[in-house]
């Protein structure tokens, strides 16, 4: 019948009446949204929405580390977490780069 939200919307809007001539569809997603929560609140009112599981991070696998900063699990043959690394050697070009700049003296 319609191909999205937005078009039944604007089909709706012609019966009241005004027609509307723009109606952005992330407006008409959450209207939608909102009246499909409040008819099904108003038949369930005894229903409440569960709460989603807070997302962990993966268990490390056989043969990985878990970093202590967070990050990824990596193999173990690696002495050192991969992104801390990164990060290290990031820090490590921008002080390089103050100093030869003159903002940090030597």
């Amino acid at each position: 019948m319609f191909a999205n939200g937005l078009e039944a919307f604007q089909a709706w809007s012609h019966k009241g009446g005004k027609a509307v001539s723009f109606a952005d569809a992330r407006q008409v997603e959450a209207l939608i949204d909102r009246k499909i929560k409040e008819a099904l609140a108003s038949q369930l009112p005894n229903l409440q929405p569960t709460p989603a599981p807070e997302a962990e991070a993966p268990p490390p696998t056989a043969g990985t580390k878990r970093c202590k900063r967070g990050h990824a699990p990596y193999p173990q043959a690696k002495a050192e977490c991969p992104q801390c690394v990164r990060e290290r050697k990031l820090a490590y070009r921008r002080r390089q780069a103050d100093k030869r700049r003159g903002e940090i003296p030597a």
